[in-house]
């Protein structure tokens, strides 16, 4: 089935938009890539705000699972839960379920790109996908930790958290000569995700 111009576009945006950035990728080159007029932008996104918006639901709808395995973390009453909501966000987290090879790539590169050089976008991405992920984490990290712990422990455990995720996520570790790991087996899944876990309640007890 032919893409249609909407597709093009968006396809173009996503391309455009973490390779030369938001702020510096215009409406025009957008069209141009796609092979569009400059109307269709304003016809079916309502201009390049709303484009930008498209693009960030079409790169991360896919990582719901993540956001969603964090939801309740301050209902949870007993320390099975607890801990089985953390190995629920770690597994989420680190198993990739996008088969789409280029929204994968176009994901991380964008997020790159955002970091570094924040635009319009890396507040959509942060208020829908980024601060709920984070709240919901914090609430988790702290039913771990003693109750007058600062905020600056509890900021210390969640990098913690993400940076052995984000490190194993990437499954691309040559440069630091060590094994990368084959997530094609579940059985090393479980174990990665066994491994983090085992890091958050060595230091970490629930305390209801």
């Amino acid at each position: 089935m032919n893409a249609t111009t909407k597709e093009h576009i968006l396809r173009s945006a996503v391309e455009l938009f973490s390779e030369q950035g938001y702020d510096g990728t215009t409406v025009r080159d957008i069209c141009r890539s796609a092979g569009a007029n400059v109307a269709a932008v304003n016809y079916h996104f309502k201009g390049k705000s709303g484009l930008g918006e498209a693009v960030v639901d079409h790169l991360f709808e896919n990582i719901a699972d993540t956001k969603n395995s964090l939801s309740g973390a301050d209902l949870i009453s007993t320390e099975s839960e607890w801990k089985d909501a953390l190995r629920s966000f770690i597994y989420n987290f680190i198993v990739d379920r996008d088969k789409e090879e280029y929204r994968n790539f176009y994901r991380s590169r964008l997020i790159f790109r955002e970091l570094n050089t924040p635009s319009a976008l890396f507040e959509s991405i942060h208020e829908k996908y980024m601060r709920p992920v984070n709240q919901q984490l914090k609430i988790l990290i702290k039913r771990g930790l003693p109750v007058d712990s600062d905020n600056k422990i509890v900021s210390m455990w969640i990098i913690t958290l993400m940076s052995q995720c984000v490190m194993f996520r990437k499954k691309q570790v040559a440069p630091m000569e060590i094994e990368s790991i084959d997530f094609s087996d579940s059985g090393n899944v479980d174990m990665v995700v066994e491994h983090i876990a085992g890091t958050l309640f060595a230091g970490l007890k629930f305390r209801g």
